[in-house]
């Protein structure tokens, strides 16, 4: 964002220091119900494992190499898209400041 706005080197560091508060005031949202999305985050897993194998049931062997390779592609994406975090959790505040 700083080199397709060109900021100075000023906007840069308020900038910064902007996105850095709205990430704590995030957290801090979230601090209170973060139990409760984990618990939740864990029940989703299960739902998903229990539907991906009863779907993979359905399939040939073929078929069902496919399907493992694209969960698991769709599940890196995932994590890339959290910072490497692989854990199945409902989104939440991001790992550290975003680029805008």
């Amino acid at each position: 964002m700083a080199e397709e706005l060109k900021l100075t080197p000023q906007q840069q560091a308020s900038v910064d220091s902007l996105i850095d508060q709205k990430h704590r005031q995030i957290v801090t949202l979230y601090k209170p119900i973060k139990p409760q999305l984990d618990s939740i985050a864990v029940q989703a897993r299960v739902v998903s494992d229990s539907t991906h194998a009863q779907i993979k049931r359905l399939l040939n062997p073929d078929q069902q190499v496919k399907l493992d390779k694209m969960r698991a592609a769709a599940r890196r994406e995932l994590a890339e898209r959290r910072g490497g975090d692989t854990t199945a959790r409902p989104p939440g505040p991001p790992p550290g400041p975003l680029p805008y």
